[in-house]
């Protein structure tokens, strides 16, 4: 479970950031402070369950299904966003977190 702590206290909290000063919001939250404290409780919450689903709708049981999980739970689908066809789920989040200036290059 060493990926779902590390998504749970880093990559959660980077991409509720973009989310919440950018034009993704879900709408569910009063403000961006609300919605990353939400995506990490909601990571907090799931880190260990064996299970990874939302409504009946399963998510691979890996570090990529549980950031999906996280944001899916909090309104936000990472997928819709950033996908393209043939990508998997780690160059989706990817380009996610480069559409919203959340990677770093020297």
């Amino acid at each position: 479970m060493r990926s779902a702590r590390f998504a749970a206290w880093v990559v959660a909290p980077l991409f509720a950031s973009a989310c919440a000063t950018t034009s993704v919001r879900s709408g569910r939250h009063e403000s961006p402070e609300a919605l990353r404290a939400a995506v990490v409780r909601t990571a907090e919450e799931l880190v260990g369950q064996r299970r990874v689903e939302l409504n009946g709708r399963r998510f691979n049981n890996d570090c990529v299904g549980f950031v999906r999980l996280v944001y899916a739970e909090n309104g936000i689908d990472l997928y819709r966003i950033a996908s393209r066809r043939g990508d998997n789920g780690v160059s989706t989040i990817y380009r996610f977190a480069e559409l919203y200036g959340l990677v770093h290059r020297d």
